[in-house]
């Protein structure tokens, strides 16, 4: 289990934002003597880069990389994402339901919303040599059966924690038919206990 993300000194808009006084803020470290940007990703309504650190202190140092992700730049892609909630949900998945579920997540530092212009802003772990799937390539048997048993250790605790918080009965709304379970979306403000976790894990890896 991760700890929450602070909420950051600031919402960072466009890469012209952002300094290393801030990445000092965030990640709680010594003076970030430099710092390298490279895109990974091809996001549509939101954009992720590679920060690679160099700190002045080697004593106070945080980790050498990290990933900054933030609203699209464009505004019909952002409008999109704030029309749709996307980033509203993605940040609160982060401060909220992250610290409380298992699974493979990257720890993240700092998890910032401005609800009113619909910015954000995510500095998270950064997972490489990990990739991402190709949504059109799609995947091979082995990294489908992969992919299912990460999503049971992702929900496992949740799940658990749903029958708990029911007195034992799971929703209705819960189904053999869905890889979705219903604490992610009934629970999400409750916090849920790790009992049950790996039958749970089990019986979703079923599914």
């Amino acid at each position: 289990m991760s700890t929450a993300p602070r909420r950051g000194p600031r919402i960072i808009r466009t890469l012209e934002d952002l300094d290393g006084a801030w990445l000092q803020a965030t990640l709680q470290t010594g003076p970030i003597a430099s710092f390298a940007v490279a895109e990974i990703g091809t996001g549509q309504m939101s954009e992720s880069h590679r920060l690679s650190l160099a700190y002045a202190d080697p004593e106070r140092a945080g980790p050498p990389t990290a990933v900054l992700k933030l609203a699209s730049a464009d505004p019909s892609s952002r409008a999109t994402g704030v029309g749709l909630g996307i980033y509203a949900r993605e940040v609160r998945f982060y401060r909220e339901l992250a610290p409380h579920i298992g699974g493979p997540l990257a720890a993240c530092y700092v998890a910032g919303h401005d609800e009113a212009e619909g910015w954000f802003t995510l500095l998270l772990e950064d997972v490489a040599p990990a990739s991402a799937g190709d949504q059109i390539a799609g995947c091979s048997l082995q990294q489908a059966r992969l992919a299912m048993r990460e999503l049971a250790r992702l929900h496992a605790p949740s799940a658990a924690g749903s029958r708990s918080s029911c007195g034992g009965r799971a929703s209705a709304s819960c189904s053999r038919s869905t890889t979705t379970p219903c604490a992610l979306r009934e629970c999400a403000g409750s916090r849920p206990s790790t009992a049950g976790a790996s039958t749970a894990a089990r019986r979703l890896a079923a599914c």
